[in-house]
């Protein structure tokens, strides 16, 4: 049996950094993942709750922020408690195993904004396109 998930997509905010007693990091966080485009080209999100454990918890918290780019590799939990009024309560969420940070918002809103500033290249007339074939032949003779 398996039960494995990876999502790519974008933290819904800052995730959250909390300690149990015996002094474990875990940070909760959501992801919002988009869907497949619908055929009228709008586009809908699924937001998958997750957790994250230690020192990857931590740095989680550390180095990304709302609307950074984010890919969790992890598996599907199910845990069940007690309501206040005494009834079953299920939460399920994706239980992250590692999490690579794809891109920040910050440096592609940055980007976005060099590219729009830069509408000239300024290496456009850098030189003449030179060959690496032309530059072997010049140093093997």
């Amino acid at each position: 049996m398996l039960n494995k998930v990876f999502l790519t997509g974008r933290l819904t905010a800052k995730p959250e950094l909390k300690y149990t007693q015996s002094n474990n990091a875990v940070a909760s966080f959501t992801v919002a993942v988009n869907r497949q485009k619908k055929q009228d080209g709008t586009q809908e999100a699924d937001f998958i709750n997750c957790r994250v454990w230690n020192k990857q918890a931590e740095n989680l918290c550390k180095y990304q922020d709302k609307g950074n780019l984010i890919l969790v590799d992890g598996s599907i939990r199910v845990d069940s408690y007690l309501g206040n009024d005494g009834s079953k309560k299920y939460t399920t969420y994706v239980l992250a195993e590692r999490i690579e940070y794809l891109e920040s918002k910050k440096k592609t809103e940055i980007e976005e904004v060099k590219q729009d500033n830069n509408t000239h290249d300024p290496f456009a007339d850098f030189g003449n396109q030179v060959s690496i074939d032309d530059m072997t032949d010049n140093f093997l003779d």
